[in-house]
């Protein structure tokens, strides 16, 4: 058996990140072991880690300039703390 292509091992986290996901929301799973909030703040990272894995790989922002790779990254810090500061409250919309 020939081993696993990097494309598939990032296929392969997209779906158990995906799985995570749902077990986390559905029936409330997830809330029997952590609070509302931490289970937001979860699926949030986890939300910008696929896409970050998407983007990264699949869009080959890997390959690409290093200016383009900090660009990225910083956005994905960017978004992932302002949407929790949004949600807890620092920011009023």
């Amino acid at each position: 058996m020939q081993p696993l292509s990097k494309v598939t091992k990032i296929w392969l986290t997209l779906l158990a990140l995906t799985a995570l996901s749902w077990f986390l929301t559905s029936d409330n799973h997830g809330l029997h072991y952590f609070s509302q909030r931490a289970v937001t703040a979860i699926l949030l990272g986890v939300a910008l880690l696929k896409a970050r894995l998407v983007i990264m790989n699949f869009m080959e922002v890997a390959e690409g300039p290093v200016a383009l790779r900090l660009v990225f990254e910083a956005w994905v810090l960017i978004v992932y703390g302002t949407l929790m500061a949004i949600y807890a409250g620092v920011f009023r919309i």
